[in-house]
């Protein structure tokens, strides 16, 4: 299958694909996200809230899921299903990337200010399903940044 989707105001930064291979969300500089029926070429909801562009995208907890990240200094994380922005991790810099463990709970973000932050997924009440209902949490507190001198030789 060979085809384009349009229907982003601006700059389109990253794409992923989910694990069934029949949609991907795409991350846009109009601020936005839009999730897409690989089959049809259609959108199937495009998600508003940042207020800054965004510039990377992970897709988790085998599909369910989305994990964004965005000049506005901020990770969200949003629910592929329903569109709703489930929980939000606010930096000190602009998010300039984002990826997900294969245990789709664990979430890097990278910032501007070289810092890597490993975040959790974890419910906020254990009576709820992860994605509906979900908080974010610093797996360590202690946040490095490598400055070029620190940084490990490879020689």
């Amino acid at each position: 299958m060979v085809c384009s989707l349009e229907g982003h105001r601006g700059g389109v930064s990253a794409v992923a694909v989910a694990p069934d291979g029949g949609r991907a969300v795409s991350a846009s500089y109009d601020q936005t996200l839009r999730l897409w029926d690989l089959g049809t070429s259609h959108t199937i909801r495009t998600f508003e809230g940042h207020t800054g562009w965004v510039y990377a995208v992970t897709i988790i907890l085998g599909g369910r899921g989305a994990v964004s990240a965005s000049f506005d200094q901020t990770l969200r994380v949003w629910d592929l299903e329903n569109g709703k922005e489930i929980t939000t991790f606010i930096g000190e810099s602009r998010m300039s990337s984002c990826a997900s463990a294969p245990d789709g709970r664990t979430i890097v973000g990278g910032d501007e200010a070289g810092r890597v932050h490993f975040l959790r997924l974890v419910e906020a009440n254990e009576t709820k399903p992860l994605i509906g209902d979900a908080k974010i949490t610093l797996l360590d507190r202690k946040e490095q940044v490598l400055h070029e001198a620190e940084k490990p030789s490879l020689a």
